[in-house]
């Protein structure tokens, strides 16, 4: 069944109940987009990245310039730690 309009590839059964939902994902270390799909009911997970095999993502929405930026400029071990903005 096709998305319902205004659902952003959100998939409905004729019940109206989400079965699931696609997010665009970015990786944090090399920028790697990628799309994934998920239950509305289960952990957003997208695994290794195919690119460089690190494990952080960010949605791609969360993200502004400058964090992604300020994410680039990080060493790898200090990305799986929060930003805190100052």
């Amino acid at each position: 069944m096709p998305p319902v309009r205004g659902t952003s590839g959100t998939q409905r059964l004729p019940n109206n109940e989400v079965v699931s939902e696609k997010h665009a994902v970015e990786c944090l270390r090399c920028g790697t987009f990628r799309t994934i799909e998920r239950e509305r009911t289960a952990r957003l997970d997208p695994g290794e990245c195919a690119k460089c095999g690190y494990l952080g993502w960010a949605l791609v929405a969360d993200l502004s310039e400058p964090v992604r930026r300020t994410l680039r400029e990080r060493p790898p071990e200090r990305r799986g730690r929060r930003l805190h903005a100052v």
